[in-house]
């Protein structure tokens, strides 16, 4: 009877639960037929509203296309001046280009005749400086020609100057002989006849010695017929090159002021050359360090990017991983009650248990949650709270556990005391209220938690 009585309960109680759920679920459909028809009621006005709306848009839309159209007619006409303003400013512009391209192509074909100019004159610098070389070649041979003739000059006055020591020396010793004629005379007028024959020596003497007077007359006249040529001719060779040297001196000068402005044409045109060089080069540098920079900064980017998806891909994982965790503890703890649940209907299913005693009745498991014994010694039906227990077998000498809504108490490893409320329970205290399904009666296990 009583297991009819909890069967009859328990039927009961699912009867109310199933007839709450239907009675919400014919409410939730009564609300959403009443939100239908407050949809259809509100759709019914919009429509309505619409209908008023679409005439005037109609009649909105018939003023606009009247005043599309004409703002078309005047858009037409519009385009048409400026169709032909473009097709004016084209042929001017293309005019002006021609023109442009004209002036280009002159400044070209000018600069163009004037580096052909510029490559004429640096032949014939080329040219100017070949034939500068080989007028100081003929410079050199007729120094070297002038410093021959300068020694020969020099070997001249040095055989002049010794061929009029002779001549001195000559002459001085025609003077001694004249003094000593002199003297003759004199002693030749102061002797006598006798001493003529004495003086025959000397007369001897002095016929030789004009005879050698007049030897060194001709070689001194003969040098002066050699040396005069020679003199004049080394002279008048000696101007005839100082001409010649100054005439290419005039020359050399005049060239290398034409060398000198061709250089300076050349100059400019290679700074003009190293400017363009230099802008280029700073244009690539300039760009190369923009490229390095703008690749530093990609690379940089690419690496917090990178470094962040890593930091959000650990902190998914960690997070998924946690999630698995916790839902793994979930999922033991709801094994763990589902099968201390098992145990609590099958340890009622066991044992044969009275109204009172399933009121609050302690339930002792061992270590493998097998029932150890149950009883109702002690307990108070009102308050559903144990009570000391006089029996010695609810008391272990080695220490066991006693679980009850108020925790656990008295450490042991022998067995455990579980508490489980059944039944009816006291006002407010609903946790430990026993609920049952269509399927399988489940227990709040408040009490089985660890």
């Amino acid at each position: 009877e009583d297991k009819s009585t909890i069967m009859n309960r328990m039927a009961s109680d699912d009867l109310a639960g199933a007839k709450s759920t239907a009675e919400r679920e014919v409410d939730g459909h009564r609300r959403e037929l009443e939100a239908e028809r407050q949809r259809e009621r509100s759709t019914k006005e919009a429509t309505q509203q619409a209908r008023s709306r679409c005439g005037n848009y109609g009649q909105e839309i018939a003023n606009n296309t009247k005043q599309l159209s004409s703002e078309k007619s005047a858009n037409q006409s519009a385009e048409a001046a400026l169709l032909a303003e473009l097709s004016s400013i084209e042929e001017e512009t293309a005019k002006v280009e021609s023109e442009k391209v004209k002036e280009v192509e002159e400044s070209l074909s000018t600069l163009s005749g004037q580096f052909d100019h510029l490559i004429r004159q640096l032949s014939e610098v080329e040219a100017i400086q070949k034939i500068s070389e080989a007028r100081d070649e003929e410079l050199e041979k007729l120094q070297r020609e002038k410093s021959e003739l300068v020694a020969e000059e020099e070997s001249q006055k040095k055989f002049k100057s010794v061929a009029e020591e002779e001549c001195q020396k000559a002459e001085s010793h025609l003077e001694q002989v004249k003094d000593l004629k002199s003297t003759l005379d004199a002693d030749r007028l102061a002797n006598d006849k006798e001493d003529a024959e004495k003086l025959q020596p000397a007369q001897v003497e002095r016929e030789k010695m004009t005879k050698e007077k007049e030897e060194l007359a001709g070689v001194l006249s003969e040098l002066s017929k050699q040396s005069g040529p020679l003199a004049e001719s080394a002279e008048k060779t000696i101007a005839e090159k100082e001409a010649i040297l100054a005439s290419m001196k005039e020359e050399l000068k005049q060239a290398s002021n034409e060398l000198a402005a061709v250089l300076a044409g050349l100059e400019e045109v290679k700074q003009a050359k190293e400017k363009n060089k230099n802008d280029t080069e700073k244009e690539i540098e300039d760009h190369a360090a923009f490229a390095s920079k703008f690749e530093d900064a990609y690379s940089a980017e690419l690496a917090r990017i990178e470094e962040i998806k890593q930091q959000r891909e650990q902190e998914n994982a960690q997070k998924l991983e946690a999630a698995r965790e916790e839902a793994l503890k979930r999922r033991r703890e709801l094994e763990l009650k589902v099968e201390i649940l098992k145990r609590g209907t099958n340890i009622i299913k066991e044992t044969e248990i009275t109204e009172n005693d399933l009121q609050t009745a302690p339930i002792y498991l061992d270590e493998d949650g097998n029932l150890i014994e149950a009883g109702n010694e002690g307990n108070d039906v009102r308050t559903g709270q144990i009570c000391e227990a006089s029996d010695e077998k609810h008391k272990r000498n080695d220490g066991s556990k006693q679980l009850t809504r108020e925790g656990v108490e008295d450490d042991g490893d022998q067995r455990k005391e579980h508490q489980v409320n059944h039944g009816s329970t006291p006002p407010g205290d609903s946790s430990q209220e026993i609920k049952h399904s269509s399927t399988q009666p489940t227990l709040s296990v408040g009490a089985f938690d660890n």
